[in-house]
C-alpha cells in the first residue's frame, strides 16, 4: 500500500477527534443561528447582522419584541418596546431595562399558545447564557407559528451555507464553555406534538364558542361554552359567571381596539381581532376568582363595594413613611382630592398599598395618600421595575381595581393589566395635575 494510501485509512487522535467534533457542533448551530436569523428577517422585513454578532444583540430583546409584535400585536405594542432603535445599547451597552423587551416577547409566545417548555429564562437570555436555548425557541416559534399560518416555516441551511474560520472558531470557543447540553433542533416537531397531543382544534372549537357568546352578549350561553370541557378552563365558579361575562366582554373590546390601533392599515389585517386565547380566558378566569367580586360587575357598577380589598394589616403599629419625593402632592390635585374626598377609606387601600405597601389604618388612610407627591425614584431605575414586577405578582390587584386607581389619578382606565401597573407607576413617580376638574355641585333654587 502506498504511502498517501496508508495516511488516508490513518486512524484520527482521541484529541483530534475531540476537535472535529466541536467544528462539527459549532458549524451545525451556526447553521441553525443563520437559519433563525433569515426567517427573522422574513417575518420583519428588515436585515439583521451576521450570526454571531445576531446572538449578541438578542440579548438586548429589542428584535425579540419586534418579532412578538408581529404576531400578537395587541400583546406588545410598538411603544411598549424599550430603546427600539437600539440606540442606548450601542451606546452605553445593555441596560436592565431591555428585560422588559424579553419579558414582552414571552408574553406574547404565551398569548399564542407556544407551550412553555421551549421559553428560555429571561435573565439567561439577558446574561447572554445559554444562547443555544433562545435559538432552539425560535425554531420552535416558527415551526408552531407556520402551522397556524401566521408565518412562513424555517428553511434548512444545512450543507448550503459556509461559515469563515473565525465565526467557526468563535462559536467553538463559546460552546465549550456551556454546561447544559444542546437542545435537539431535530426533536422540535416531536415535542410539539407531545406537548399539543390534546385535540388543538377540538379546543380551539370550544375557545371560539366562547369568543361568540361573549361578543353576542348572552350569559347563558357565555357559561355553557365555558363549562365544555374542550376548553380545558379550570377553577370555573358557578357564583361568577355573570362577572366572567363582563370581564370577558371587556378584554375582547379591549384586545380589539389596541390590536386595531397597533395593526393600521398593515396588510396583517388578519390578526387584528378580539378574539381571546385559551390562556388569557384562562387567566380572567383566576383574576375574577382572586378578586373575589361574585356577581359585582367589573367596571360597571352602580355601587362601591368596601369588602373587596382584603389584606390583613400587620400587626405593628408603625407609622407609614410618606418619603418626600418630586411632583405634586395628591392632595393638591383637584380631581384626586376630590376622589379622596368622597370616597370611603376601604375603597382607597389598593392605593394606599400600592404606595406604601401597606393596606393602611382607616384613621389614617386619606392623610397619607394626601402627602404623597411621588416615589424616592424614577421610571428608569431598578426600583421602578422591581415595584412593578411586585404588583403585577399581586393577587389582590386585578385590572378592575387598577382602572379603578386609574379613576382616582386621573388616567386612561383601557390597556392590558401590565399597561394598568406601568401607567400608574409612571404617573406616580412624579404626579402631575392633568388637568381634570371635578363636578360642580349645582345649586338649588
Amino acid at each position: 500500500m502506498s504511502e498517501p494510501a496508508r495516511d488516508r485509512y490513518r486512524r484520527l487522535t482521541g484529541h483530534q477527534m475531540d476537535v472535529q467534533r466541536l467544528q462539527n457542533v459549532a458549524y451545525l448551530y451556526l447553521c441553525r443561528l443563520e437559519e433563525a436569523k433569515r426567517w427573522m428577517e422574513a417575518v420583519l422585513g428588515a436585515e439583521l447582522p451576521g450570526p454571531v454578532e445576531l446572538e449578541r444583540t438578542l440579548r438586548n430583546g429589542v428584535t425579540l419584541a419586534q418579532l412578538g409584535h408581529h404576531f400578537a400585536p395587541a400583546d406588545v405594542p410598538l411603544e411598549r418596546i424599550y430603546d427600539p432603535d437600539q440606540q442606548w445599547y450601542q451606546d452605553v451597552g445593555l441596560q436592565f431595562r431591555h428585560t422588559e423587551n424579553i419579558n414582552l416577547w414571552r408574553s406574547a409566545m404565551m398569548s399564542v399558545g407556544l407551550p412553555s417548555v421551549f421559553y428560555p429564562e429571561t435573565i439567561d437570555v439577558y446574561n447572554g447564557k445559554n444562547m443555544a436555548k433562545l435559538i432552539h425557541c425560535i425554531h420552535a416559534l416558527s415551526n408552531f407559528l407556520s402551522q397556524q399560518a401566521l408565518a412562513p416555516p424555517i428553511v434548512g441551511l444545512q450543507g448550503k451555507v459556509s461559515f469563515t474560520e473565525e465565526e467557526i472558531n468563535h462559536m467553538e470557543l463559546e460552546l465549550s464553555q456551556h454546561r447544559d447540553p444542546m437542545e435537539s433542533f431535530e426533536d422540535i416537531g416531536d415535542i410539539l406534538a407531545d406537548e399539543l397531543s390534546v385535540d388543538a382544534a377540538a379546543v380551539q372549537t370550544a375557545v371560539d364558542a366562547v369568543n361568540a357568546a361573549v361578543a353576542r352578549g348572552q350569559l347563558e350561553a357565555t357559561a355553557q361554552a365555558l363549562r365544555n370541557p374542550a376548553a380545558l378552563l379550570t377553577g370555573l365558579q358557578e357564583a361568577h359567571m355573570s362577572t366572567y361575562q363582563e370581564a370577558l366582554k371587556q378584554a375582547w373590546r379591549r384586545k380589539a381596539e389596541l390590536g386595531a390601533e397597533q395593526a393600521g392599515s398593515s396588510r396583517d389585517s388578519g390578526l387584528v381581532q378580539g378574539n381571546l386565547s385559551q390562556n388569557e380566558i384562562q387567566n380572567l378566569v383566576r383574576t375574577v376568582n382572586a378578586a373575589g367580586l361574585g356577581e359585582i360587575l367589573v367596571g360597571k357598577r352602580t355601587r362601591r363595594p368596601v369588602h373587596r380589598f382584603a389584606i390583613e394589616a400587620p400587626r405593628s403599629r408603625a407609622e407609614v413613611n410618606v418619603a418626600d419625593g418630586s411632583g405634586q402632592r395628591l392632595g393638591q390635585i383637584p380631581w384626586t382630592r376630590y376622589q379622596l374626598g368622597s370616597r370611603n377609606p376601604a375603597e382607597l387601600r389598593p392605593l394606599h398599598y400600592v404606595l406604601f405597601n401597606l393596606p393602611g389604618k382607616v384613621g389614617s388612610i386619606k392623610q397619607n395618600l394626601r402627602r404623597f407627591n411621588g416615589f424616592p425614584f424614577d421610571a428608569d431605575s431598578q426600583e421602578f421595575i422591581l415595584k412593578r414586577a411586585k404588583l403585577l405578582r399581586s393577587s389582590v390587584l386585578p385590572g378592575a381595581t387598577l382602572r379603578d386607581i386609574c379613576s382616582i389619578l386621573a388616567l386612561r382606565r383601557g390597556g392590558t393589566r401590565q399597561q394598568l401597573v406601568h401607567r400608574i407607576l409612571r404617573f406616580l413617580t412624579e404626579p402631575r395635575d392633568s388637568g381634570k376638574r371635578p363636578p360642580v355641585a349645582s345649586r338649588r333654587q
